[in-house]
């Protein structure tokens, strides 16, 4: 198998020089599974089974290698939940898909840092493809994942999930490396903590709204409390800028787009740092449609904007609290204004600890 820098699985031309293929020798000493991989993460084991370098960059296939009867078990209950709720995947909410992707056995929640004989690489683009027999995926797999099989003599008798991960050297390239060094970290996820709803109303002599909720790591208790809530229109008549070819404006101009939304300005108690906490719409936006038509099947669905600081109109002050402290998002958008607004508090934990690998190289 040749491999190109800046190629992904699909794209059959060659182009330029194909990078030299070097061998991972896995730590024998680990207690692993099966021979040969690198780590278990989650319902897979990983495996790293070359590293393909060249002056442009480093290359690798990321392969994970899954239990049929893990495989299965995700798809029962991806079906069963589409026939009790009647839903198609496209009509499932950003929680939904949340909830899927935690439970699909190769959901792959990190990032991969890369170090060649002590240079660390810049990481780069990443590609994916999944092998999964046809009795359980209801269609064959792709001719780029065969090939993969094929190539790393993955057994037929487990799921593989492969991605290919580029990197960029960041010195003098190092063409002939003995150790690499893959640290697997862990990324944040998303975790809903609580519901609350508001909804617009004109008296302002109206308790503040108050949501408890638990971090699922510490345990510690939190307050969320609503300071204002409030409309808002885009202003989408003007349209994309003048610069924009003839044809594009042509179709921006027989679009309609949901311009009406809501802002809510909010603050937690003990605080919890921006970047890792966001309160969202729980509904979808409504969708782009023709003008004098129906929304469309497809296009943007919503906009949400979390964590950031703004002193809004209506602030009611609280014991220790002061306006820098407030927090806005904002709602899906609409064709006619909402009267009322689910939110859900999204909390973003780390729910693995990062994993350190070293290995030996060998041509």
């Amino acid at each position: 198998m040749e491999v190109y820098y800046g190629r992904n699985y699909w794209d059959h031309e060659k182009h330029g020089i194909p990078l030299k293929r070097i061998s991972v020798q896995a730590d024998t000493e680990k207690t692993l599974p099966t021979e040969g991989a690198l780590l278990t993460w989650g319902k897979g084991e990983l495996f790293i089974p070359a590293l393909y370098v060249g002056e442009e960059g480093v290359v690798f296939d990321l392969c994970t290698k899954v239990e049929l009867s893990e495989i299965r078990d995700f798809s029962r209950k991806v079906q069963e939940y589409m026939d009790s709720t009647g839903k198609s995947q496209a009509e499932l909410s950003n929680e939904e898909y949340e909830r899927f992707e935690k439970l699909s056995p190769f959901y792959a929640d990190f990032a991969v840092e890369l170090s060649l004989d002590g240079q660390k690489l810049e990481r780069g683009f990443m590609c994916g493809v999944t092998w999964i027999p046809a009795d359980i995926n209801d269609e064959p797999s792709s001719g780029e994942a065969e090939a993969l099989m094929k190539e790393y003599g993955c057994s037929r008798e487990y799921g593989w999930a492969f991605e290919r991960r580029m990197y960029q050297w960041s010195d003098v390239p190092v063409l002939e490396p003995g150790r690499a060094f893959f640290s697997f970290r862990a990324e944040k996820q998303p975790v809903t903590v609580a519901y609350f709803t508001t909804a617009v109303t004109d008296n302002f002599d109206e308790p503040v709204i108050r949501t408890e909720f638990t971090h699922p790591l510490s345990g510690d208790k939190h307050v969320l409390s609503v300071h204002s809530f409030e409309a808002g229109k885009l202003d989408i008549e003007t349209g994309p800028g003048a610069g924009m070819k003839k044809e594009k404006r042509r179709q921006w101009e027989e679009m309609e787009y949901p311009s009406h939304y809501h802002t809510l300005a909010y603050t937690v108690r003990p605080a919890v740092p921006e970047e890792e906490l966001t309160v969202q719409d729980c509904a979808e936006g409504d969708r782009p449609r023709r003008k004098g038509e129906e929304a469309m099947e497809d296009g943007p669905t919503s906009i949400f904007i979390g964590g950031k600081k703004a002193v809004m109109p209506v602030f009611m002050k609280e014991e220790g609290e002061d306006a820098s402290d407030v927090r806005t998002a904002v709602s899906s958008l609409h064709f006619e204004p909402a009267k009322q607004v689910k939110w859900r508090v999204v909390l973003h934990v780390k729910e693995h600890e990062d994993v350190e690998v070293r290995v030996k190289l060998s041509e």
